[in-house]
């Protein structure tokens, strides 16, 4: 059996988006940095997927882990080669925006123990509104 918990946080609105952030529609051009995308994925629920790239290829991705009609959830990843030079934050604003601009709610959330993504919520200034816990078998 596993536990899982952790923070979910809304997005101010006084929100800025810093640095160049391209929209994604192809799984192909994440492959380099990023494993296990299906074709079709992107449009069939996780967009807006956008990217910070560097060399001609994403290094940071933001995109739609969970979706609704009325409110998106953030899923990010950073290649390993680029982590820790402020790629994640930067681009969770510019999904952030884009899922605002859709006319959804952008939500992120975390687990206690994902000190990385904490550090993002943090430099956000993202306002925590839940908290959740589960166990699994």
């Amino acid at each position: 059996m596993r536990q899982s918990d952790g923070p979910a946080f809304e997005f101010p609105e006084s929100l800025v988006a810093h640095g160049n952030a391209i929209e994604i529609d192809d799984e192909r051009l994440l492959e380099p940095n990023f494993r296990g995308w299906v074709r079709g994925e992107i449009k069939a629920g996780c967009a807006p997927l956008l990217a910070i790239v560097e060399n001609s290829q994403p290094v940071s991705i933001c995109f739609c882990a969970r979706r609704s009609e009325v409110a998106a959830e953030a899923g990010v990843e950073t290649a390993t080669s680029h982590r820790g030079r402020g790629f994640a934050p930067r681009i969770t604003a510019a999904w952030a925006l884009a899922v605002r601009a859709s006319g959804r709610i952008p939500l992120y959330s975390t687990s206690w123990t994902n000190h990385a993504s904490l550090g993002v919520a943090r430099k956000l200034n993202l306002q925590p509104y839940a908290s959740s816990w589960s166990l699994h078998d």
